[in-house]
C-alpha cells in the first residue's frame, strides 16, 4: 500500500513492462478500481489482486498487444466492468469496452 488517509487507499503493483512499471489498485466507499498500466503482456503480469478481491472496474492499458489478449485472464475475475485503452498505428486511440456478460468487445 502506498496511500490510505482512511477514505482512498491506493495499493501498487510492480509489473514487468519495465522496472519502474506499476499498476494501481484503487480501493473507496466499498468501491474498487484497478489500473493495470503498462504490462508487458497479460499472459506474464496481469495483476492478481483484481482476482483476489471483487473490483468494480478495471481499466487495461493495450498498446503493444490487443484487447482480445486480455480475455482469457478477464473470464475468471468478478469485475462488473472492464475497460480497454488500445492505442493504434499513427497514434489514434480505440477504446473497447468488454461486456461482463458475454466477454464480447464492443469497439467505440
Amino acid at each position: 500500500m502506498i496511500y490510505n488517509d482512511g477514505f482512498l487507499k491506493v495499493t501498487a503493483i510492480q509489473t514487468l513492462h519495465t522496472d519502474r512499471s506499476y499498476a494501481f489498485f484503487l480501493e473507496a466507499e466499498g468501491k474498487s478500481v484497478l489500473f493495470t498500466g503498462d504490462l508487458k503482456h497479460p499472459d506474464e503480469d496481469f495483476p492478481l489482486i483484481a482476482k483476489e478481491h471483487k473490483t468494480d472496474f478495471i481499466v487495461c492499458e493495450s498498446a503493444h498487444f490487443n484487447a482480445t489478449d486480455y480475455l482469457p485472464h478477464l473470464r475468471e475475475y468478478k469485475t462488473k466492468l472492464i475497460f480497454v485503452l488500445n492505442l493504434l498505428r499513427g497514434f489514434s486511440i480505440r477504446t473497447v469496452t468488454i461486456d461482463r456478460i458475454t466477454m464480447r468487445l464492443c469497439s467505440r
